[in-house]
């Protein structure tokens, strides 16, 4: 645990020392982002003993959606994610959660909000559908400032490779990057493009003969990157969670929950989040969780990304405590704008263990929207 917590630690020290950069200080008017991804491994291996209970044949599938919508007086977030487990010796088991939460601010552009929602979740041992509603206040807002973490790639790559004699100033970069945000309104990606390449050439920086096709290739491949995303800002919330069926069968909960969500983009590079949360039921002392996660993401190259993460929970159940801890770092070579392939290495310690285990992955994961 702590080593978990020292690196939680670490990764807070950047977080104070990134905030307050310009690229925070972009405000899109409306944010609206949806994702579909799938990833799947798949292991075989025969014992070359011919002892069968070392044999391995088996795979996972999972599938994963998310759906963000802010607009200055109201927002929406909601995710769908199933994990399926297959293999020849045992019976598939899957896991499908779902939860969606609607905001609505007290006034347009302001920061308090009130909030309603539930979460859903059935997996193969469950003997029901687990459902709870949510509702409660909270203040602050997350921007995602995505749009013109876009325009400033496209400006580094554009001066890297001497299409444009110097940067582009603030001006155009806003201008490029309301355009990426309001991307949804092109009935095609070639005319978002268009927009894209006669905003550059205005400002009158661009090499003889104009942006060539190479130039315009690379401007492609960064609007539609899906896995870039850059966010800023923070919330915190207060409310209560009811259960409505308990996937288990056992006594329906009432808990008291509380919330603190933090984001840094220090640049276009880089992204820094951290999240806390905490909930209770009415007997605190014998039923209660803690969570915390941090992570950092920064962009070595063009397509190599370096992530690590750490989390750490704490949960009481009938007085009986369990501690989880688990530390991650990931190296993400992107193929494409869509198809990524990744390889981590995970520790995890978890109370009863007797020391950390540790896995190695390799992943390869595809954007299908």
């Amino acid at each position: 645990m702590r080593r978990c917590l020292a690196f939680c630690f670490a990764l807070a020290v950047v977080e104070v020392a990134a905030v307050a950069l310009p690229l925070c200080n972009y405000r899109p008017p409306v944010t609206d982002l949806s994702n579909l991804g799938a990833s799947g491994t798949y292991q075989y291996h025969e014992d070359p003993y011919g002892v069968s209970d070392r044999d391995v044949n088996a795979g996972q599938l999972s599938f994963s959606y998310t759906r963000i919508l802010d607009h200055p007086s109201y927002g929406f977030s909601g995710s769908v994610k199933n994990d399926m487990s297959l293999s020849a010796f045992n019976p598939p088991s899957y896991l499908l959660t779902g939860n969606g939460r609607i905001r609505r601010y007290v006034a347009p552009d302001d920061v308090a909000f009130v909030f309603g929602g539930g979460t859903g979740k059935v997996a193969s041992p469950y003997e029901a559908v687990g459902i709870s509603a949510e509702f409660g206040f909270g203040y602050g807002r997350f921007i995602d400032v995505t749009p013109l973490a876009k325009a400033m790639r496209i400006d580094a790559d554009l001066f890297t490779r001497k299409s444009i004699s110097k940067h582009l100033d603030q001006a155009a970069l806003r201008k490029i990057a309301d355009v990426i945000a309001d991307r949804g309104s092109y009935k095609a990606l070639a005319d978002l493009l268009r927009i894209l390449q006669d905003y550059v050439q205005q400002t009158g920086l661009v090499k003889l003969g104009g942006l060539d096709a190479l130039d315009l290739f690379q401007m492609k491949d960064i609007v539609e990157d899906a896995q870039f995303e850059r966010y800023c800002g923070g919330t915190m919330t207060l409310g209560f969670t009811n259960e409505l069926v308990n996937a288990l069968g056992e006594p329906l909960g009432l808990f008291v929950t509380a919330g603190m969500s933090f984001a840094v983009a220090a640049s276009p590079e880089e992204q820094v989040l951290a999240r806390g949360a905490v909930s209770a039921s009415p007997n605190a002392v014998r039923d209660h969780r803690l969570e915390l996660t941090a992570s950092y993401e920064r962009v070595v190259l063009d397509m190599i990304t370096i992530s690590g993460s750490c989390s750490f929970s704490h949960e009481v159940r009938d007085s009986s405590p369990t501690d989880i801890s688990n530390l991650s770092g990931t190296m993400v070579l992107s193929l494409s704008a869509k198809t990524h392939l990744s390889v981590g290495m995970r520790l995890a310690y978890e109370t009863g263990f007797r020391d950390w285990s540790k896995d190695i992955s390799v992943l390869l994961s595809m954007d299908l929207l």
